[in-house]
């Protein structure tokens, strides 16, 4: 399947993390017990979510974020800004293949005088039916505006249409929804381990997603250039499972606490690189926390190397951890001697 991007001046402008992009982070955490979810930012609207991609049982669900800083959506709004004409136009380049168009505002929405407050609803189901067909009449016209619409009517778009209001806040100069993803990256940290007691830093997972959805927006696709949704995926997506890989490295970075470093220390180093090493923890803690740091990542795989082939040939816990501090004081050159040290106890300890 080929599918055509159309105007995105407005997303593809965006080079920040910003709300759209918080959202669509929000839906990745609430799947992230799935195995086959993939949210791609900016090219079929703001963010599509992909189910079970490359299956029998794929379906897209696609999602264009509205945001304002007070009062309802109204008709008159939506119809100026051409919402719905503009998703039902992304999918008929989509090959009329969504599973759902949804419209994704953080206000209520107001149409024809009915004050909607619903979380989630369809138009088909919430409107009567002259005021469906002046919702279609509305689309209609913009889609005719372009020269590659040529469908005489809207009735199968419309059906997939889906008003939700968003549970995250937005302010225009403020970030109030950081506090609420971290919540939220917590509660699936939990869900993901199956431990609600784990002790990962819910702010530096969240942070690294941040990061890693961040940059997938950098990647700019052309209006009117077709491209393949494998193509799509590759640029513009982040799949579950990367999501799932930053959470697994945190908890292989957090599987010793502090009284377990200071222990292991005083049992296999002098009393003088023991009091070092206490001195140095906090900043070592602060490396290995800091999961927007691929400089720990690249290290820690080192060190486990090295674990792993002294292992071989050590006959003892102190040889062990004798033969892979020295090889580690020559390889990690620059590093601090309590870095190598206490980098030397979690990869033996910590797995």
């Amino acid at each position: 399947m080929k599918i055509r991007i159309r105007e995105q001046s407005g997303t593809s402008a965006i080079r920040r993390f910003d709300f759209q992009l918080a959202v669509a982070l929000s839906y990745l955490l609430e799947c992230i017990c799935d195995k086959n979810v993939i949210v791609v930012l900016e090219a079929l609207e703001d963010f599509a979510i992909i189910k079970g991609f490359d299956s029998d049982e794929q379906t897209v669900d696609i999602y264009q974020v509205k945001t304002k800083n007070a009062g309802n959506y109204t008709k008159t709004l939506l119809k100026s800004d051409d919402v719905i004409g503009k998703i039902f136009l992304t999918d008929y380049f989509f090959d009329s293949s969504s599973n759902s168009l949804n419209i994704l505002c953080n206000q209520n929405i107001n149409l024809f005088d009915k004050t909607l407050e619903f979380d989630n609803f369809r138009f088909v189901d919430k409107l009567e039916e002259d005021e469906l067909e002046e919702l279609n009449i509305n689309a209609l016209a913009y889609l005719q505006k372009n020269s590659d619409y040529c469908e005489s009517n809207v009735e199968k778009y419309m059906g997939k249409l889906v008003y939700i209001k968003t549970a995250i806040p937005f302010q225009n100069s403020e970030t109030p929804y950081e506090d609420m993803l971290v919540g939220l990256t917590a509660r699936a940290i939990s869900s993901y381990l199956g431990d609600s007691s784990n002790t990962i830093s819910a702010n530096a997972v969240y942070q690294a997603c941040k990061l890693l959805i961040a940059q997938r927006t950098k990647y700019e696709l052309k209006p009117g250039v077709e491209y393949t949704l494998e193509d799509l995926i590759k640029q513009k997506g982040v799949d579950i499972k990367e999501i799932h890989n930053i959470i697994n490295d945190a908890a292989k970075r957090n599987e010793l606490d502090k009284k377990d470093y200071f222990e292991k220390a005083s049992s296999f180093f002098s009393l003088q690189d023991f009091l070092n090493i206490k001195d140095y923890y906090p900043e070592f803690l602060a490396k290995k926390d800091d999961l927007e740091d691929p400089l720990f990542k690249d290290v820690y795989a080192r060190m486990r190397k090295i674990c792993t082939e002294k292992a071989k040939v050590s006959s003892d816990y102190q040889a062990l951890i004798d033969n892979i501090c020295n090889e580690g004081y020559l390889v990690l050159k620059g590093f601090e001697k309590p870095f190598v040290q206490l980098l030397t106890i979690l990869v033996v300890f910590g797995g």
